[in-house]
């Protein structure tokens, strides 16, 4: 049977039979099954270890007269602190009379009562018993709570074992493979990308999916005891395998990609991935979630959060988050939180989205390590996407009275532009092609104009938007305005959206203005678009390092005059053209004129298009030098 089996594994994934049978040896069954056990058996002893008995408190949690002992505790602490008092009288001659005689029967009359204190609490104490009755032991809600914590435990555990280890074991294995040159002979054999790729998603990582199926069964038994509906204990798993497949795509990815990191690449990807859970989890622990936010999509990517709405009591503070919990989540204002179905489809979909991007960068990198992750129209498509996700968590409604939409949206906007700044400076070191691949696209323009083709065949324009060997200027600049249309939309209709009362909102529009505000967007774009030429520039050199040349001089671009601005002390509100000129114009919001504005834009515009005339003159020189090399040979 055993063979029969294998043998349909290998017509199915090759791959994958080739990691279970490098992987599955009896030792290290033995131990990951007898670990797993063990830890169900540590776990299951804690808890009949916390077994009510015969000493339990009187005032414990499944104490059913509790309450009562709790109200003659209450009751003998207002007593005692009477007779604290009256010692303290004792102790203190000034608050005695003066008279000896009159002392003395003070002191008398205090001291009998102080008795009289002792004796009552003694009464009230007799009238206790030690402990709770064993009778009274709400020992159904105790084994509830047993197995909901057995199933809380096993549920933080689960998502630790298999994305941490699962991380760092592809990244390690993949990169291996990649030094010893095993991995260009299976880039030379028939199977696909998707087999090869799915085949070490499920084959590399399978003694850490042994040592979590082990647990399985006393997961899934906890789960029902604990009255846990099976829709939210298979809810779990589905979000479980959802993140473990984006997290071991992008861990495929950054093997492909991270190649400098060398021996550290496999820690620095499982770190991160740790970082993450930590992160995330210590955010959902102190209430601080981001569910009413458009950093919302980023949130939902750790499965702490789907756990902790199957099981609050996982995050104390979850339910009173100042900023809303998961079963709040809204999309387009759509509640896709208060359904059970909905919130399992929005976690899929995030985690659906990313994994198709990943993948597209896996088939690409795979059969050619210097190619881009993404091309130039799945790019575009990105941008769309996370604009869309941006956006659709920013207009969620809030429990705030009045409801305010551009408040909402103001209180949005830093997140809303750290992402997108992030992202459009990932797509610049994406998408800059090197000095080789420049100079191929240069040759091949220079072969294919002899060819009769139709106008856009042949046009430089479609091969700057859609080339893969194109510099990416004009890529970059479709990308910022794609990125730049939902916040030119929402300056334009910011008095038709309601009240303006918010302070930043007020401000927009009186002291920036609405036309000026547009102008900062157009002063973003045209920066971020000197960036992506200057690195364009730096990759064209002919020296080794050019990329750290690429990375250093958009680095020194963007924070070298607004550090020189700052060591020189010009204040900006005083001094508002050094600043509009430089790389940060923005510290002159609300002090700058249209006109210096104006200017600013004008000065940043000439000097992209002298960097783009630079460019396309080392580029043409680049193809021509190439072609004379090749008629010479």
């Amino acid at each position: 049977m055993i063979p029969t089996l294998m043998d349909k594994i290998g017509d199915f994934n090759p791959q994958l039979l080739r990691e279970i049978k490098g992987r599955l040896k009896v030792f290290p069954i033995i131990v990951t099954v007898a670990l797993s056990i063990l830890l169900q058996s540590v776990i299951g002893l804690y808890q009949i270890g916390e077994l009510p008995g015969l000493e339990y408190s009187r005032t414990g949690t499944y104490c059913q007269v509790a309450s009562v002992y709790k109200a003659k505790q209450r009751e003998i602490s207002t007593i005692r602190n009477k007779s604290y008092q009256l010692e303290n009288k004792l102790r203190n001659p000034k608050l005695l009379p003066l008279d000896v005689s009159k002392k003395a029967q003070e002191t008398q009359k205090i001291k009998l009562e102080i008795k009289n204190f002792k004796n009552e609490i003694k009464k009230i104490e007799d009238s206790m018993p030690k402990y709770c009755p064993v009778n009274q032991i709400n020992m159904l809600q105790w084994w509830l709570d047993h197995w909901r914590y057995i199933f809380q435990v096993l549920s933080v555990i689960f998502i630790f074992s298999l994305l941490v280890p699962g991380t760092y074991l592809l990244i390690n294995d993949v990169a291996k493979e990649e030094r010893r040159g095993t991995l260009n002979f299976i880039r030379l054999s028939p199977q696909s990308e998707f087999t090869t790729f799915t085949g070490k998603m499920l084959g590399v990582p399978i003694l850490a999916y042994l040592f979590v199926a082990a647990a399985v069964p006393l997961h899934i038994t906890s789960g029902i005891f604990a009255q846990l509906p099976l829709s939210s204990i298979f809810g779990y798993y589905i979000i479980l395998i959802s993140s473990c497949v984006f997290f071991f795509s992008a861990a495929l990815l950054f093997a492909l990609f991270g190649r400098f990191f060398s021996i550290f690449q496999p820690w620095l990807g499982s770190g991160s991935v740790l970082g993450f859970l930590f992160l995330t989890w210590s955010i959902a622990s102190t209430g601080g979630t981001f569910y009413n936010h458009a950093a919302a999509w980023f949130q939902i990517f750790s499965p702490f959060d789907f756990t902790g709405y199957v099981l609050p009591e996982l995050f104390p503070y979850y339910r009173y988050s100042s900023y809303g919990n998961l079963a709040d989540l809204q999309f387009a204002f759509l509640p896709v939180g208060k359904n059970f179905f909905t919130l399992i489809g929005i976690h899929l979909v995030n985690y659906g989205l990313w994994t198709y991007f990943l993948w597209q960068g896996l088939r690409r990198l795979f059969r050619n390590l210097n190619a881009n992750i993404l091309s130039k129209q799945q790019s575009y498509i990105l941008v769309t996407c996370v604009q869309v996700l941006l956006w659709g968590f920013t207009f969620q409604y809030t429990n705030a009275k009045p409801y305010d939409l551009n408040q909402h949206i103001g209180y949005n906007l830093f997140p809303i532009a750290f992402f997108n700044v992030v992202l459009m400076f990932g797509l610049i070191g994406i998408l800059t092609n090197t000095r080789q691949t420049v100079q191929e696209w240069s040759r091949y323009r220079h072969k294919d104009n002899s060819h009769h083709q139709g106008w856009w065949k042949k046009s430089i324009l479609r091969d700057l938007l859609y080339g893969e060997k194109s510099p990416a200027i004009l890529t970059i600049g479709i990308n910022l305005i794609l990125i730049s249309i939902p916040v030119v939309t929402w300056i334009i209709l910011i008095p038709s959206l309601g009240s303006t009362s918010n302070y930043s909102i007020k401000s927009l529009i009186n002291d920036v203005g609405r036309s000026n505000s547009i102008l900062y967007v157009g002063l973003s774009i045209v920066l971020v678009m000197i960036c992506a030429t200057l690195a364009q520039v730096m990759m064209m050199l002919k020296t080794k390092k050019r990329a750290f040349w690429a990375m250093g001089s958009v680095a020194a671009f963007v924070f070298l005059p607004p550090i020189v601005l700052g060591v020189l002390r010009i204040n900006p509100r005083l001094s508002s053209f050094p600043w509009i000129i430089s790389s940060f114009p923005w510290a002159t919001v609300g002090t700058a004129s249209t006109v210096m504005i104006l200017t600013g834009l004008g000065f940043d515009i000439l000097i992209l298009v002298l960097l783009n005339r630079y460019l396309f003159k080392q580029v043409q020189l680049a193809g021509e030098s190439e072609i004379k090399t090749i008629l010479k040979s």
